[in-house]
């Protein structure tokens, strides 16, 4: 459960929170399936629903009560460093310009659909994907090419790509019928 560190990388966000429960029956029962519920998260919202954050790791503390109705714990997380927003797909048929609101760029998921060999420009950097038959997913945070299930890493020539903060020059050659993309907008 620990962070790749990069020189120069971004540190993971430590977020320390505090229960306190009070009920009229025995709290142990609710505070396992709150237990549960915690350890499995993915993500927390704060009062700005407009962004999230990705949670990497949670360590739940012990409870303490001197009565079963009442009783305090100590929930960890290790946060992603940056802020997300729901992204919407955007689809494109044609090559065009994709904008970045956010304040550092982004690690787009593509979902691209046509046969043949690809190349797809971002920004004058270009990746190439070969012997695409229907679909291709290149996905940029986890560093993936694949089709279903199938690895189509060996098949990709260059960087995985990138969107910048502000314009986004999108150009691409080969039988591509469109793309969807998953922009993944972050804030830091």
């Amino acid at each position: 459960h620990g962070s790749l560190t990069k020189k120069g990388a971004f540190k993971d966000v430590p977020l320390k929170i505090k229960f306190n429960m009070l009920e009229e029956e025995n709290i142990k029962p609710l505070v396992r399936r709150m237990k549960s519920w915690l350890m499995n998260g993915k993500t927390l919202y704060f009062t700005d629903d407009d962004v999230y954050r990705k949670i990497k790791h949670v360590v739940v503390g012990d409870i303490v009560n001197e009565i079963e109705e009442h009783g305090e714990f100590e929930v960890d997380f290790k946060l992603d460093p940056f802020e997300y927003t729901e992204d919407v797909n955007l689809k494109l048929t044609k090559p065009g310009v994709i904008y970045n609101p956010g304040t550092i760029e982004s690690d787009p998921k593509f979902w691209i659909v046509g046969n043949g060999t690809f190349r797809i420009t971002i920004n004058d950097v270009s990746f190439q994907i070969k012997d695409v038959n229907g679909s291709v997913v290149i996905d940029s945070e986890v560093l993936e090419a694949y089709t279903d299930t199938i690895s189509m890493n060996n098949k990709m020539v260059g960087k995985f790509p990138i969107f910048n903060v502000g314009e986004n020059k999108i150009e691409w050659s080969g039988a591509i019928q469109f793309m969807e993309i998953r922009p993944r907008w972050r804030y830091k």
